[in-house]
């Protein structure tokens, strides 16, 4: 029973073993701008294929310190939606860079200079390779101030058990067909 016991909890730990990557870096709007900054160094290679999940929290601006008008989360200035930031209706439209379109204040990633939205949540399978770097997206970063909090995380996608997996399926497999065999003799 005690074989038994082992083998399906080698099962069960079989099942749910995925490799995870996760980290956390602060984008600032006018450091890690688009346009005048560059875009923040995450330290993360990506390969295509892998599962990345970006989250942030926290809001920036496109504008002066006082200027809540141009405050946003970074899902940025949407046109004529509510600000979560300031409670305030935009009138901003879409700023357009390296063949994106987004809206001002967003949060956007680029791998090997191909450049996507991430906004506050971001969960995709890549089809890129390279380098993975955060962005403020906006045309003009002297007045920029704030910042976000992006975590990273990549998630394994594929479905092929990993070699050790697979000792731990065999194993548990193997306990079991033991415990059986003693009931037997």
């Amino acid at each position: 029973m005690k074989n038994m016991f082992v083998g399906l909890v080698a099962i069960i730990f079989a099942m749910f073993a995925t490799n995870l990557f996760a980290d956390t870096v602060t984008v600032d709007a006018m450091a890690n701008s688009s346009t005048g900054g560059t875009g923040i160094d995450t330290g993360i290679d990506i390969a295509v294929g892998d599962d990345l999940w970006i989250t942030a929290d926290g809001c920036w601006s496109a504008g002066g310190q006082n200027d809540l008008l141009r405050t946003s989360d970074a899902d940025g200035l949407v046109p004529g939606s509510a600000n979560p930031c300031t409670d305030t209706v935009w009138t901003f439209s879409d700023w357009t860079q390296n063949s994106l379109t987004a809206n001002f204040g967003s949060l956007v990633g680029s791998i090997g200079g191909t450049f996507f939205l991430v906004g506050t949540s971001f969960n995709e399978i890549t089809t890129l390779t390279g380098r993975l770097f955060l962005h403020y997206w906006d045309s003009n970063a002297r007045d920029n101030w704030g910042s976000v909090t992006a975590t990273i995380e990549i998630h394994d996608s594929v479905g092929v058990p990993e070699p050790g997996t697979l000792a731990l399926l065999g194993l548990g497999l193997a306990g079991m067909g033991m415990s059986r065999r003693k009931k037997k003799v």
